[in-house]
């Protein structure tokens, strides 16, 4: 199937299969030329034989792959390119192969009226007109259409559906104009003169002539910009007066109509210049960016800290927690003195220069930090504070930076600042040791953490959502709020002073299914794993006796040396937690290492496992 097109303007007449790219001589200005046309992506086997092909329509041109595109290009003498979406098809790069079949017609009279006629199907009609006046009417034999008003409309296409296939005739006022037979491409007005271009440097004077059937190839056009710029003066003093230049490209086709420029990183627009100037009065470290654009695209560069601006004084830049610690440090981050100007390496004749970070919790400024001064832009240094932020206190302590000079010192602003106590306590090691009819029984060991708080207990009946019961400080806790036959789980978090929540312990739970107190003892002599594993400084370990009897439980070191009795006594059955604090028998630290913990029974089994201390 092929679709053909047609272009009606003062004048003239197109007709094409697959527009390319069209050329036009001497025509008048002042006019748009309206259009619409049809492309195809073709096969590689149609590639083989198309420039020479007559029939192309037939042998390689597919529906499937086809674009309709219109648009509106003002008269002139020029060529038209048109830019492909990018989405347009798969592959964006993919050679387009047209074909054009062009045909120009030009009045000597360019405001004489015409008419023209084509096929576009059996029952479908285009006629082409140009308007004059308000209304106008079409007629044949069977049919008489008036058509109108228009509202400032230069050319008008008007669709015919119906048998009608014999000659129309336009009138307007009641004049006959011109008129045509439903032929393609047919010329009816009488024109005295032909001058046709084809694109390609042929051209005719017939009145339908047509131009040699011709084939290009051209690359997807992709609207290019990339924006850029330079400073003439990257570092300085504060009062510092900075020159931009844009360095923006874009392709010839197009150009750069804007520049948006920001030049302290604060997304404010501070300047649309193309080569702008901008003034710095105080010291810090800027981020500078730029958006540019043109009719086709846009593009935007961000320099992160690109102008730095130092004063005699330091300045604090920044004051933050340490993470994942218990408190009691910050990073504090500040700008140098502009009088800064040493290196790593030092001269024997030269002084040494330092900065000293100070803090004041309370009346006095005390001294926490002291690092040498070598040229660095920005210093961190690790802080240590006197109190953290935490539920009862905001813990804001204050901070300045001193920079001991060659020609004296040089003391920054005050800037606060606060450490966070951000670890978690261990979640406990809980077990259920006795249930009667009318109580449940949780144990759990202490937690070793030193900033420790509270327990919280939760309670649920499907293992999955829980409920707070209570908030306590107590290694158990007694649940009398239970139903028969119902089963209760349970988990036990722990909470520092931080407000630092654990992770729910692993979950217990029972079943109360009698009216009798009944002890919850297992069936058999077992050890646990500790946990933590690794740990640091302590872990605790679970055992669990089905009777009563003596037990010792011990720690060895690798060679199997003696390192820690933990316990050597009677017990009664049930479920048992200890704890190891990673100290010896004479209560000194041990080193990192494996070391083995052994459950013995009197008269009975023993067991051993492994566990790791880092120190």
């Amino acid at each position: 199937m092929t679709r053909k097109s047609i272009f009606s303007f003062r004048g003239f007449k197109i007709s094409m299969v697959l527009l390319f790219i069209f050329f036009a001589q001497t025509i008048p200005v002042a006019q748009t030329l309206k259009f619409d046309f049809f492309t195809t992506l073709p096969s590689q086997q149609g590639w083989s034989y198309y420039s020479n092909s007559s029939a192309p329509e037939s042998e390689y041109f597919s529906i499937e792959d086809s674009m309709l595109i219109q648009n509106t290009y003002q008269r002139g003498n020029y060529w038209a390119e048109y830019m492909l979406p990018l989405n347009s098809i798969v592959n964006p790069d993919t050679n387009w192969s047209l074909q054009i079949r062009a045909r120009v017609i030009q009045v000597e009279d360019p405001n004489k009226p015409f008419g023209y006629f084509f096929n576009v199907s059996q029952n479908e009609k285009v006629f082409g007109f140009q308007i004059t006046k308000t209304e106008v009417n079409i007629k044949n034999s069977g049919q008489d259409i008036r058509i109108g008003p228009f509202d400032n409309t230069v050319f008008h296409d008007y669709i015919l559906e119906g048998d009608q296939n014999g000659n129309w005739v336009l009138y307007i006022d009641n004049e006959k104009q011109a008129e045509g037979v439903a032929v393609p491409f047919e010329q009816l007005s009488t024109i005295p003169k032909y001058d046709l271009a084809f694109g390609d440097g042929t051209s005719s004077e017939s009145a339908n002539a047509h131009g040699e059937l011709a084939s290009y190839v051209f690359k997807q056009y992709r609207p290019f910009i990339k924006a850029d710029f330079v400073a003439d003066t990257l570092i300085g003093k504060d009062s510092l007066l900075v020159h931009f230049t844009d360095f923006s490209v874009t392709d010839s086709l197009d150009s750069i109509l804007t520049w948006d420029w920001d030049f302290n990183g604060d997304g404010i627009i501070d300047s649309d210049e193309q080569n702008p100037v901008h003034f710095y009065d105080s010291p810090g470290v800027y981020s500078v960016s730029l958006s540019v654009s043109s009719s086709k695209a846009n593009d935007h560069i961000f320099k992160e800290n690109y102008i730095k601006i130092f004063g005699d004084r330091p300045k604090i830049l920044s004051i933050t927690d340490i993470p994942y610690d218990q408190g009691g440090w910050v990073k504090v981050r500040f700008q140098k003195s502009i009088l800064d100007d040493d290196s790593l390496s030092f001269n024997k004749s030269s002084s040494a220069r330092f900065y000293t970070v100070e803090l004041k919790d309370g009346e006095d400024w005390m001294a926490a930090k002291t690092t040498v001064a070598y040229g660095k832009d920005i210093y961190s240094v690790l802080v240590p504070t006197t109190k953290n932020r935490d539920h009862n206190s905001d813990g804001i302590i204050e901070f300045r930076v001193i920079a001991a000079m060659d020609d004296g010192n040089y003391v920054s602003d005050v800037e606060t600042g606060y450490s966070i106590d951000n670890l978690s306590p261990a979640p406990p090691i809980v077990s259920i040791s006795t249930t009667t009819s009318e109580s449940i029984r949780l144990e759990w060991q202490s937690s070793w953490e030193t900033d420790f708080k509270y327990y919280s207990v939760y309670k649920g009946t499907n293992g999955v959502d829980y409920n707070l019961q209570t908030q306590l400080v107590d290694t158990f806790y007694i649940d009398t709020n239970i139903s028969k036959d119902t089963e209760y789980f349970y988990v036990v978090t722990a909470t520092d002073f931080s407000g630092n929540e654990s992770l729910f312990s692993s979950s217990v739970s029972t079943v109360i299914s009698n009216l009798k107190e009944e002890s919850i003892y297992p069936d058999r002599y077992f050890l646990g794993q500790n946990y933590p594993n690794p740990f640091n400084p302590s872990t605790t370990i679970q055992y669990g006796l089905k009777e009563s009897a003596k037990v010792r439980i011990i720690v060895m070191d690798i060679s199997g040396r003696l390192i820690k009795e933990l316990i050597n006594k009677k017990q009664s059955p049930g479920t048992h937690l200890i704890r190891w604090n990673g100290r010896n028998i004479l209560g000194e630290k041990v080193s990192t290492g494996i070391y083995f913990y052994n459950f013995q029974i009197k008269n009975g089994p023993s067991f051993t496992k492994k566990m790791m201390l880092i120190q």
